[in-house]
C-alpha cells in the first residue's frame, strides 16, 4: 500500500525520477545531434603534435613513408607536425589518404638510420 503524503521527489534535486529520465535522454539527443550535424563528439580527442626528430628517433617510424598534417618546418626541414598515418609502402600510404577526401598533408620518408628525410612528390 502506498505511502501518503510521501513523495516521489528527490530530496537534493527536487525533481522526480521520471523528470531525471527525461533530462537524461535530452542530453543524449543533444550529444547525438552535435555528434551528427557539427562534427564534434566529446570524447574525441585531438591528435597530438610530433616532432621530426622524436619520429625519426622511434624505430616503429623508421624506414617508412609518413603522412604528417599542419607539418612545421625550419629552413626546409620539418620540426613538427600531427601523424595521421604511416606505411613502408608509399603507394598504399597515398591510395589511403587519396580515399580520405579534404586530407592536406605532406608525405615523408623517415630514414632507416633515423639521420634525414626524403619528401614525395605528391603534390
Amino acid at each position: 500500500m502506498p505511502r501518503v503524503g510521501k513523495s516521489d521527489t528527490n530530496e537534493l534535486t527536487g525533481s522526480t525520477p521520471a523528470r531525471a529520465r527525461r533530462s537524461a535522454a535530452v542530453e543524449a539527443m543533444k550529444q547525438a545531434w552535435l555528434a551528427t550535424f557539427s562534427g564534434t563528439r566529446r570524447d574525441v580527442t585531438k591528435p597530438a603534435v610530433v616532432a621530426w626528430s622524436s619520429l625519426c628517433a622511434d624505430p616503429g617510424y623508421r624506414g617508412r613513408w609518413i603522412a604528417l598534417e599542419g607539418v612545421r618546418y625550419d629552413d626546409g626541414q620539418p620540426v613538427e607536425g600531427t601523424v595521421l598515418d604511416t606505411d613502408s609502402d608509399l603507394a598504399t600510404l597515398c591510395a589511403r589518404v587519396q580515399r580520405d577526401d579534404g586530407v592536406a598533408c605532406a608525405i615523408l620518408f623517415c630514414e632507416p638510420s633515423g639521420s634525414g628525410v626524403r619528401r614525395a612528390g605528391i603534390g
